[in-house]
């Protein structure tokens, strides 16, 4: 049997210089908002506050109510700006430069492209979004994010 040994990593926390933070307007979103923004202003690092319109999502609105995909696409990139906006503003009691990234298609693929394509040091998620409420497990998208990013993911209950 092999034994098990520690090896230090280097540091991790205080090299942390961008942060992207994915909202979708729940609750668990809003608690990972506030670690964020605590966690970007202690380390003076960028936060990158990102809402993915889940086309999937969409298509599945405008086939029930029998309306056209692009008025629902439309509706859905306007509540996701007011979104931002809505973050954004509160990240404004905060020391921290921001950043609102809009994005669409399937959330946890755009969620860990902006996080590679920006070279971000950690994802901070909530651990359920506006998905299933099933209080055993944490949230598809989360679950998804944890394994494809090649970051380091902070998960906020």
């Amino acid at each position: 049997m092999q034994d098990i040994l520690y090896r230090e990593p280097g540091r991790l926390i205080s090299t942390i210089k961008t942060i992207v933070l994915p909202v979708d307007g729940s609750r668990n979103a809003a608690r990972a908002a506030t670690v964020a923004f605590e966690l970007a202003e202690m380390m003076g690092a960028k936060l990158l506050i990102v809402h993915v319109v889940d086309l999937g999502a969409v298509q599945q609105v405008a086939k029930s109510s029998g309306s056209d995909f692009l008025s629902a696409l439309q509706q859905y990139v306007t509540n996701g700006n007011k979104l931002l906006d809505g973050y954004k503003s509160a990240a404004s009691g905060y020391k921290l430069q921001t950043e609102l990234i809009l994005e669409r298609g399937e959330p946890s693929d755009k969620i860990v492209h902006v996080a590679n394509e920006r070279k971000a040091d950690i994802i901070v998620i909530g651990s359920q979004g506006l998905g299933r409420e099933d209080r055993t497990h944490i949230g598809g998208t989360t679950d998804l994010v944890t394994h494809k990013a090649g970051c380091a993911v902070l998960i906020v209950k």
